[in-house]
């Protein structure tokens, strides 16, 4: 198949949202032309995105909204996304006018008006997560002066994922939750969801003695919502309840674009260290003795979770967390726990207990292999493509034997 892939970002480098379609797309193209066509907040493709994408890809095409993004306001970002979309949605025109793709594999809420442009080509259309879902969790613990923005951003969104869910019955979600949150059914589209690169994310020493080390991790991109606030909770309401117990443990935040008010909070505690960008976060990961997210919103899967289950780093998480990593009855093996008190308790059974934390360990690691696996997500969504075109899928799957991937950096 000649496949368009059209995402809101190009997926390099492999953080967060993007490394899904990375691993798909190029999964595919070991027997697929997969043609990239992306919109993009930088100013182009950097050299570094075009060596590591040009070496699957077809072809790659981007359409750039962020010239002036650091003199933007937030309403003038927003207005150059939308004109970024109709140029986007011009492009597709453009390519498919050509008659050189047998389907499109559409993606992202921002390149929502360029779906028009498909016209009469085959179409999936990657949902991956209810966005409505955390805009919604968002709204519920954000202050007065936040909510007439978000509450905006909720209808728009929502509007978007009525839009989707109409425009073609070949839906990919990331996870039941966000399924059932766009749909309000477990009986169409199908779950995809995100997985882990098992080699790369492999404990290369050994799991932390308790008491030789008592620290606490958390990695991610920082200006991610979620884990911007999540990662301010774990640092004020719920490290000091720790510490009363334990007066050695420590906080390491890693990951990129941390803003002003977590740096802060690293530099008025001797205790926290506020890392910013890391070439390769495996390290930290591996200093750490628990793992903890405490977000009080989100959608999707979150990948900063699989990759530490996969390091063989026990987690404690929330609820909301948890839920995307759930599926076929079988739930994640971690502390689950919601309030602030709780969460630190959960911490501490950790950091006291070496049964459970040796366990964990060993069924976060098990858990990962046994159910997140590229290969199986790529096979997925050719699946769909080819029931979209009305061809016959391939027999054997994509994904199986990809080689290393060219300089790849996480962040």
């Amino acid at each position: 198949m000649r496949v368009l892939y059209i995402t809101a970002e190009v997926p390099w480098p492999l953080q967060s949202g993007y490394l899904r379609h990375f691993h798909i797309m190029r999964g595919l193209s070991e027997r697929h032309d997969v043609t990239l066509l992306s919109l993009t907040r930088r100013v182009g493709l950097s050299d570094d995105a075009a060596r590591a994408l040009r070496a699957f890809l077809a072809d790659i095409q981007v359409v750039s909204h962020g010239t002036k993004r650091d003199a933007m306001g937030r309403t003038e970002r927003m207005l150059a996304r939308r004109r970024a979309a109709r140029r986007l949605a011009a492009r597709v025109r453009e390519c498919l006018a050509l008659g050189h793709h047998d389907v499109v594999l559409f993606s992202g809420k921002d390149t929502f008006p360029a779906l028009q442009a498909v016209g009469a080509t085959p179409v999936v259309i990657d949902v991956c997560d209810a966005a409505s879902l955390r805009i919604r969790g968002q709204l519920d613990v954000a202050g007065v002066a936040r909510r007439p923005a978000l509450s905006a951003r909720l209808a728009e969104v929502r509007r978007v994922e009525r839009g989707l869910a109409k425009a073609t019955r070949h839906l990919l979600f990331a996870s039941e939750r966000d399924r059932a949150a766009v749909l309000g059914t477990e009986d169409a589209g199908r779950v995809v969801p995100n997985a882990v690169d098992l080699d790369y994310w492999t404990r290369r020493t050994a799991l932390q003695r308790l008491g030789s080390q008592p620290r606490i991790v958390m990695t991610g991109v920082m200006d991610y919502p979620p884990n911007y606030d999540a990662a301010l909770r774990l640092a004020e309401r719920i490290m000091p309840r720790v510490r009363e117990a334990v007066p050695g443990a420590e906080l390491v935040i890693a990951g990129r674009d941390p803003g002003p008010q977590l740096r802060a909070a690293g530099d008025a505690s001797p205790w926290m260290t506020v890392t910013g960008a890391l070439p390769d976060l495996r390290p930290e990961m591996e200093r750490g003795a628990v793992y903890c997210a405490p977000l009080r919103f989100a959608s999707g899967i979150q990948n900063k979770l699989l990759e530490a289950l996969a390091m063989e780093i026990p987690v404690v998480t929330t609820p909301v967390v948890a839920d995307g990593l759930r599926g076929g009855g079988v739930n994640p093996p971690m502390i689950i726990a919601d309030a602030d008190e709780a969460i630190a308790d959960g911490i501490l059974r950790l950091l006291r207990t070496p049964a459970d934390h040796r366990r964990l360990a060993t069924e976060g690691r098990a858990f990962v292999e046994d159910a997140f696996s590229w290969g199986r997500t790529v096979a997925t969504v050719e699946r769909e493509l080819a029931l979209a075109t009305g061809r016959p899928p391939s027999a054997s799957h994509p994904g199986a034997s990809l080689a290393p991937l060219p300089g790849a950096v996480r962040l």
